[in-house]
């Protein structure tokens, strides 16, 4: 199901993830019902009698018993290294791209993730009625979003500081980067009211 621009500004992408879970789940439904099947002979072959090892294998390793314990510790190693990889993934912040701008007369100009961010940051921050704000770019170079978070003052009009955001602000950005969208969560919020000593 592919993601709308509105979404992909909300949160990551937990594609990847998700897929990964959904194959290791696919692979696990897949053995236990092998299990299942074998354990209650619905093939009709009787391998349920059987031992898990073979007579063979079983003499094998009756033999060789190091040649079980190295796999064992291989095969722990691997689960290992494939749990340590998908957690760094899951904790690894998310990636600020920066931009190449192309201007009228063909040359090229690099805009900083940081650097948009603290200019759409001071725009919003000068906004009547607005007290703080937070912005972050994320995605990539070719499809970049912005995520606002805005603290309101009280007594802030949420209609006008909705249309500077949108018509000046925004804009502006999306002037800047030469692009005609810019997918933009905003998060709004109250400043925390000040508090009074009783004396």
């Amino acid at each position: 199901m592919s993601r709308t621009p509105a979404r992909k500004a909300m949160r990551r992408s937990a594609g990847a993830e998700r897929s990964l879970t959904f194959l290791v789940g696919l692979v696990l439904l897949a053995a236990g019902a092998t299990a299942l099947a074998i354990g209650y002979d619905l093939a009709g072959l009787g391998w349920q009698q059987r031992p898990v090892l073979g007579p063979d294998l079983a003499g094998q390793l009756a033999i060789r018993p190091e040649v079980a314990r190295l796999a064992v510790i291989a095969g722990g190693l691997v689960l290992a290294l494939i749990a340590l990889w998908w957690l760094l993934r899951m904790v690894r912040p998310e990636s600020s791209p920066d931009f190449t701008v192309t201007l009228d007369d063909d040359a090229r100009v690099t805009v900083r993730s940081r650097a948009l961010a603290e200019a759409v940051r001071s725009d919003v921050a000068r906004i009547d009625g607005v007290g703080k704000a937070r912005v972050r770019t994320a995605g990539d170079v070719a499809d970049p979003v912005l995520r606002l978070t805005v603290w309101l003052r009280d007594g802030a009009d949420l209609a006008e500081v909705w249309r500077v955001l949108d018509g000046r602000v925004l804009a502006d950005a999306r002037e800047t980067l030469g692009r005609e969208s810019l997918p933009t969560a905003i998060r709004l919020q109250m400043s925390a009211a000040r508090r009074e000593r009783v004396r």
